[in-house]
């Protein structure tokens, strides 16, 4: 028996990788519906990823507010290379350097308790 589906709604962590088996669905006539993660050319459904980023900003720079000095930021950005994270810290980065003395750089997953400088 043959299981037949009538569209795919596609939840990308690789939005490139997924592409051939987009291609090829679509080849045979299945509607094809972008979640959480834009896919080129497909319609999509999700957060504004930009928006997103300016929010992110906006709260990090207000939790930095009584900081001294120069600012670093380590960013836990977990599957890297979908729209999601690529609009989004491409936001965030915008409006952050609007801020002087603040860098943001990726870090490794955590291995224990941060330390506070």
């Amino acid at each position: 028996m043959t299981r037949r589906v009538d569209a795919i709604a596609v939840f990308p962590i690789d939005v490139v990788g997924v592409l051939p088996a987009v291609h090829e669905a679509e080849k045979a006539g299945l509607p094809v519906i972008g979640a959480l993660g834009k896919i080129e050319g497909l319609p999509y459904v999700g957060v504004d990823d930009l928006e997103y980023g300016r929010v992110h900003a906006r709260l990090m720079l207000e939790a930095l507010k009584n900081i001294k000095g120069p600012k670093r930021i380590g960013l836990f950005r977990g599957t890297a290379g979908g729209s999601p994270d690529r609009l989004r810290m491409q936001e965030c980065r915008r409006c952050s350097r609007r801020r002087e003395r603040i860098s943001l750089s990726r870090a490794s997953p955590p291995t224990g308790r941060p330390k506070r400088r």
